[in-house]
């Protein structure tokens, strides 16, 4: 591995122990190509391990500190952000720079710089512009290793089985992005009025988006969205709406049903229930039809109202292979475990409704319940199940 490489190494992986065992890869076994028993000064590529840690060393790009364990540990620059939004996680002497200064006798004199006197003004203003979620995603490995300091810096997080777990650099914003270029941008719900988006959400059950659309729009045109025109519809024409998808007739009478609650419960107007907190908010869209806690996050989210993920089972089946979540003993815990990595992201609507609907898509497609097509994902490389696929198919 020349010293060019070795650097390359270290922007690849992020963090990297100069030749110590951990929770991160090591420079010298890597340079070595297998694991090295004793010192790494006797092994046959002492030298070249030697020059690619000088060659790291100098770097402007890495960090050299005692992060894990108090070991030599590599740290790139586009995790410094991530590392000081997260400082309060490690112990404040592992943060410090450290070298070693040639004198004139010949001599090595240990030197160092404290945290955060070495952390470059653009990149403390970056950390401060990085959020939680976002800071966890990328140093997740580490944090591992101090598993106090992340179930305190994790928000929402309350169970020790179902929290945000990333790997490595993949986050959910790079995970959206990567979706956004593969996909193309997402056609949002053709509605941003409450109301609507609950008949959205009833109009063609296990309908393909393409026929929902189709029939929202028909409903709209030939009976019209308001709760009285659809109470005042005859069956036939709601059933020819609702013949999108399957159960017509059951699905006619919901959205009866949902004109109802509208008008007995709320007057007709839900624009003053999404302006409610969020609990509350949550509790009176539930009242609906088809409308579980998923459901009313879904609506509070395309109203405008609150930057929330609310995943359909598709979007979390790919949160948890990606890694990004951690799967819970239940469906409730993994759910909540993605709203927990939402977290960081609260102001957000933008990102979050691409989020919802990118996930959702890829899982409809590429990333399914079974016949996988890994070989097309575009997140393979940063997927921790395609990784772990892909280490067992080498064993094998």
């Amino acid at each position: 591995m020349s010293p060019k490489q070795a650097l390359a190494f270290v922007k690849k992986h992020g963090v990297v122990l100069q030749a110590a065992r951990g929770p991160i890869p090591s420079l010298a076994e890597a340079v070595a190509g297998e694991r090295i028993r004793g010192s790494w000064w006797g092994h046959p590529k002492g030298q070249e391990i030697f020059f690619a840690a000088e060659a790291i060393g100098e770097s402007p790009d890495v960090l050299v500190c005692k992060l894990v364990e108090g070991k030599v540990t590599y740290v790139h620059r586009r995790l410094w952000p991530a590392l000081v939004k997260l400082a309060s996680s490690f112990p404040r002497a592992q943060l410090a720079k450290v070298w070693s200064e040639h004198t004139a006798s010949g001599a090595h004199r240990a030197r160092r710089v404290a945290f955060p006197a070495w952390v470059p003004a653009g990149v403390a203003r970056e950390a401060q512009r990085l959020s939680l979620a976002e800071a966890q995603s990328l140093l997740s490995p580490l944090l591992a290793k101090h598993p106090r300091s992340w179930a305190s810096a994790s928000p929402g997080s309350g169970d020790a089985r179902a929290g945000p777990m990333p790997r490595r650099s993949l986050t959910l914003r790079r995970a959206v992005q990567v979706l956004r270029k593969h996909q193309g941008p997402p056609e949002p719900p053709p509605t941003t009025d409450p109301f609507e988006l609950i008949l959205w959400e009833n109009v063609a059950y296990m309908a393909a988006p393409a026929r929902r659309r189709e029939a929202f729009e028909l409903l709209k045109s030939s009976i019209g969205a308001s709760p009285q025109a659809i109470l005042s519809a005859r069956r036939q024409a709601l059933e020819r709406v609702t013949s999108r998808g399957i159960l017509k007739a059951t699905f006619a009478a919901k959205l009866r049903e949902c004109a109802r609650v509208a008008l007995d419960d709320f007057g007709g107007d839900l624009g003053a229930v999404i302006r409610l907190p969020l609990d509350r908010a949550k509790r009176a869209l539930r009242s609906f039809p088809g409308i579980g806690e998923p459901g009313a996050e879904k609506i509070l989210l395309f109203a405008g109202r609150q930057a929330l993920l609310a995943p359909d089972s598709n979007a979390l089946r790919v949160l948890v292979r990606l890694g990004l979540v951690r799967e819970g003993s239940s469906y409730s815990r993994t759910y909540a475990a993605a709203r927990a990595l939402a977290g960081g992201f609260s102001t957000n609507l933008r990102l979050m409704r691409e989020a919802h609907q990118l996930l959702q898509r890829h899982g409809q497609s590429l990333c399914k319940r079974a016949a996988l097509r890994c070989t097309e994902c575009p997140l393979a490389r940063e997927c921790a199940h395609a990784r772990r696929e892909s280490r067992r198919s080498a064993r094998e």
